[in-house]
């Protein structure tokens, strides 16, 4: 089941290039979602065994290198999403890799989303069973879908300013009616990006929120 969150912000994604999985024979994309407490509530509901972390204002600051977004909270919800691109060695198929959406194009492997950037998250739930000691073992899985930025931060490298198993077929919403990238072929993983600050080199002002399980991450 897919289900968006509207009118988050977004921390150290990486999506434009795969990284190592915990699992080093494979390759990921993720981001780090910082939400309201009320979706955070309802993500943990849904899915009690989410990463979500809670920062004091100061602290989340220091660890993300934007003002807290949501004022009115005593702390800050970060949230976790993550999707294996290849397992093994092998590619999962290109059109359930989740993308990036910005002004109603797939800008994934175009732009690199910055910390602070604001949007839309999309993630799925599943529910994979298998043995374990001779006994079947349900367990709930939650995997990154997609990302919509209306609001972009563009990542700046300090560099150069050019610088699954259980995968399923969930389609998302958010890039309904674009036209996707082609995924660039053998790709490898890249270095973590850093705690570096994201640098603010274009913003885009306007917020909207635009949620919309047909399209293709």
């Amino acid at each position: 089941m897919a289900t968006i969150i509207n009118n988050v912000y977004f921390a150290y994604t990486k999506m434009k290039n795969p990284v190592t999985a915990i699992k080093k024979t494979n390759l990921e994309v993720s981001v780090q979602v910082v939400m309201s407490e009320d979706d955070a509530d309802n993500l943990l509901e849904v899915y009690p065994s989410a990463n979500v972390k809670t920062y004091k204002a100061d602290a989340f600051l220091e660890k993300f290198k934007f003002e807290a977004p949501f004022k009115g909270q005593k702390k800050q919800y970060v949230a976790s999403f993550k999707r294996m691109t290849s397992q093994n060695g092998v590619e999962f198929d290109s059109k359930y890799r989740p993308r990036v959406i910005h002004d109603g194009e797939d800008k994934t492997f175009q732009i690199e989303v910055g910390n602070g950037s604001a949007g839309n998250v999309e993630y799925s739930t599943y529910v994979a069973k298998y043995m374990e000691e001779g006994k079947e073992v349900s367990k709930t899985i939650c995997q990154l879908v997609g990302i919509e930025v209306t609001n972009l931060i563009e990542y700046v490298s300090e560099k150069s300013d050019d610088e699954g198993e259980g995968n399923t077929t969930e389609v998302s919403t958010l890039a309904k009616g674009v036209k996707l990238a082609e995924v660039p072929k053998g790709q490898q993983a890249v270095a973590k990006q850093s705690d570096a600050p994201a640098a603010p080199k274009k913003k885009v002002a306007k917020v909207e929120d635009d949620s919309s399980e047909e399209s293709p991450f």
